[in-house]
This record gives structure tokens, sequence and C-alpha cells, in this order.
């Protein structure tokens, strides 16, 4: 651990920060890392709630002058998306992450920083810590596994909640302030492994060095997705050898970076393949120039073998679900410059003993495009005898013509920093969604620090903004007595 991480502005938060990178959170690992929110609100004093799923509502009362006004929900989630680089052998699962700085940015090496959304968390704990503040009472709610389809906020009960505002800090551009987002879907597909005895040389395709990147944030960015490069070049070695094993990705809202094929062939059939896998990777790298600077397909072979590989049937219909489906960006919106309206991406290949799984996330800001896009991927599914179920269901998140938060918040950045702040709207999905349709009249706003390449092993997040950010929020919390009076 980098010992200069001591010493960043504001202490409190990045002592936190620190903190909370040490405890192994990654989505569906989530018991420790609640019960040290817990842990906190028992070291402070403060009043808390732990649910059976492990979400955790910590409140503060309102400091002195600020009593009579409305409870504000700070709220982020507990989980980080786990990703890391193939050559890593780190464990999500038991080691700390190694946090290290490079001139402004915070980062991890070889991993995922949990930015998303531990920032939120350190935040919040800071906040709740201070007793120099002035603010309205505080209700902090720190939710389970959003990054695997919003599982905590679907999950939470908000009966004990009185906030009537709620601040999201779950974005990762300084200076905009989201007010409405997307909904969405994971679809689940699974067929049974079949397999045959095959006999040959054993080989492994691999897929690396793209980008990837966040489906919501950055779908629209036209990068390459592993899975879809898999799904093709199965299809079109099916003839000359027997796929073994496939693999790419490990979560569903991740644009997929890399991706494994393992295989036998004749021995005949070496040099035909290596000829194909050098024509494919200079046909993606000629599709991606001025995108993906350093997509690499390579090939390996090994020793003869006799193995239980997939029947052609089985390899070919799992490849064809993934190069036939659509990816990427489906529309974009006809209301809203540059926005992406419906999206598709085939986030997860898994395959064990006994069968294959294929997931994909589905977003739209309008229900009835989303669903469209699900009906023509179970349309596909169904003709390729491939079960699926629907996973995940999250409401968008609409636009408050009234909003009593957006207007303190545009007000106080406009204070702080002489120019007017940008109201946006945002293709990911967001908890904002789930807390608006429980809260009835809940004035919500979405923002946060600036944090680049999340859910990939590049992330990393702004120091200097990180400062900034908090600054605000302390500016905000305390705007709230004079914009009541």
């Amino acid at each position: 651990m980098n010992t200069k991480i001591n010493e960043l502005q504001p202490k409190n938060v990045f002592k936190f920060f620190k903190q909370i990178s040490e405890i192994p959170h990654a989505s569906k690992d989530m018991q420790r890392i609640s019960d040290y929110c817990v842990e906190f609100a028992k070291n402070n004093g403060l009043e808390y709630i732990q649910d059976e799923h492990y979400n955790v509502i910590i409140k503060k009362p309102a400091s002195k002058g600020y009593e009579h006004l409305p409870a504000v929900i700070i709220q982020g989630h507990l989980d980080m998306v786990a990703e890391k680089l193939g050559s890593s052998d780190f464990d999500f699962s038991k080691d700390a992450l190694q946090l290290e700085i490079d001139g402004d940015f915070l980062y991890a090496k070889d991993t995922t920083l949990g930015g998303d959304d531990g920032i939120a968390i350190a935040y919040a704990l800071a906040i709740l810590e201070d007793d120099s503040l002035k603010h309205p009472a505080i209700e902090a709610v720190f939710t389970i596994d959003e990054e695997i389809g919003l599982i905590g906020a679907n999950l939470i009960d908000t009966s004990s909640l009185q906030g009537k505002y709620l601040l999201n800090i779950d974005s990762e551009e300084e200076g905009i302030l989201l007010t409405s987002c997307a909904g969405g879907i994971s679809v689940i597909n699974e067929l049974e492994v079949e397999t045959t005895d095959a006999t040959g040389v054993s080989g492994t395709i691999k897929i690396s060095g793209l980008i990837g990147g966040h489906s919501g944030v950055e779908i629209q960015k036209g990068r390459a997705n592993a899975n879809k490069i898999a799904g093709d070049i199965i299809l079109r070695t099916k003839d000359i050898m027997y796929v073994v094993f496939m693999d790419g990705g490990k979560k569903d809202n991740a644009i997929c970076r890399e991706a494994r094929i393992d295989f036998v062939t004749p021995k005949d059939n070496v040099k035909q393949i290596t000829d194909m896998i050098n024509e494919i990777r200079n046909e993606y790298i000629s599709r991606y120039e001025g995108i993906e600077d350093s997509i690499e397909i390579t090939v390996e072979f090994g020793e003869v073998k006799t193995v239980k590989a997939l029947t052609k049937d089985v390899a070919t219909r799992a490849a064809r679900l993934m190069f036939e489906s659509k990816n990427g960006v489906v529309a974009m919106s006809k209301q809203v410059q540059n926005l992406v309206e419906t999206s598709l991406n085939i986030g997860v290949l898994t395959q064990t003993a006994d069968k294959i799984t294929i997931i994909f996330s589905v977003r739209s800001s309008i229900e009835s495009e989303k669903m469209a896009v699900v009906k023509e991927l179970n349309c596909l599914a169904t003709s390729l005898n491939i079960n699926y179920v629907l996973n995940g269901d999250y409401p968008g998140w609409a636009y408050k013509e009234d909003s009593k938060l957006r207007e303190i918040m545009s007000k106080v950045y406009k204070d702080m920093y002489n120019e007017d702040v940008t109201i946006d709207a945002i293709h990911a999905g967001l908890e904002c969604g789930l807390f608006v349709s429980k809260i009835p009249g809940l004035d919500a706003i979405s923002f946060g620090p600036n944090i680049y390449d999340i859910h990939t092993p590049m992330e990393r997040l702004s120091v200097s903004s990180t400062k900034r950010v908090y600054e605000y929020i302390i500016a905000v919390l305390e705007a709230f007595n004079c914009e009541e009076q």
C-alpha cells in the first residue's frame, strides 16, 4: 500500500476509502464490508439497521439549527466490479486492493479500483463522523450488489427512511447532475453441455487487449466485445476443430475485454487454423482502427490429446447466439441529443461441466423498447434450443419537472464555481429509479467525482476532483437551511 495515500486530501475521505479497499467487497461478497459499516456506526454511537441481505442504513441527527428540515439520504452501493488483468493472480475473495498514486490519480495495481462506488461510502462515512458540519438529519443508505442488477436497492425496506431528498453518489463526471436514467434487465441463456471424444493437437485461442468498460456509460464508443469475436471465431473454425472450453467476461454490465477458446484439431489443420486466426486478427484490427489500439487474437498449440470436447452442435449453437444477436447501441434517443436510448451487451460467457451460460445486459429509457430487445433475444435463443430466464429487472428514472434538490444543487455549484452545472441524463442504470419508486415524492440527483475507465483494471479516481466534490456536498447540505427558510 502506498503510504502517500495517508496524505491525500480530504484526509477523512481517503482514510475511509483506504479502509474500504482493504476489505474484499466484490459483488456477492457483501458481509465483511457490511459489517465494517455497522462497526463504524457502533463506534460513533449512531443508529443503524442491517438487514438480512446486508444492506445498511446509518442515521445521524440534524446539526443545531437544522432540526426542522427534512432528512437527506446519502446513498451508494457497497459492491465493486471485480476485474483484473489476465496476467494477475490477485484474489478478490481475500486480497486487499493495492492502491497506487500517479499524479492526480488513485488506482489499484492490476485490478479495478472500486471507486465505483467506494467513494460514495467514504464520503458518507466522513460526513457521519464529522460533528463540525452543518446539515439536516442524514440517512446514509448502503446497498448490496448494485453491479449485478441493483439487487440491494430492490430488496431494501425503505419504510424507516424519512428523507425527502436523495443524493446518489454513483456517477463519474464532476460538474454533471444526472436527473434520469435508463431501466435494464439481464437475460441469462443456458444450454446443456454435450460432449464427444476428440483426438488432436490441443490449442488455445485468446482474445485480449480490448479496452472494455461500463456497458451503460461507454457502450456508445463502439468498442469491441471479446465474446462477440469469440462467437465469430468458433463459427469460422467449426469444421476444422472441436471446442473443448469457452470463457469470456465476468459481469453482464461490463463490455467483455478478454475471451478464451480451448480446442483440439487434427495435426493437418494446425497451419490452416494459424492462418485463419491471423486473418481474423487483422480483420478486427482494421475494423476497430482508431477505437481499439491493442487488439490481440492469438493461438498457441500444445500436445496431442484425446479429450471430451463439446459436440459441434452445442458449440455452434452457443456461438450463433453470441454472433447473431445484436451488440452495442440498438437505438439513440430521439429527444435527447447523443443519449443512447437502447443497448445490448454480451457480458458473460462461462462453461461448467454441465452447462454453458451466456448473459446479456439490456438497457433502455423506454420500457417497451427494452422488452422488444428482450423478445428478439428470446426468439433467437428459442430457435437455437437454448433456455433463458430474465433477472434483475429494474425501472428507469424519469426526469422530475419540479425539483427543489436540483435548484439547490445548481445554485450552490454556481456560487462555488461561477458557472452553471450541467443537467443531464444517462443510459446506465442507477438505483435512483428504485428508490423513487419506493418513496413517494422523493427528489433525487446522481453525481460524483471524476472516475475514468470504471469496470476495468485501468480505473482511476481523480484526487483533486474527489476533494472538490466533497466540498460541494458539504456546501449543499449546509445550503438546505437557507433554501427552506
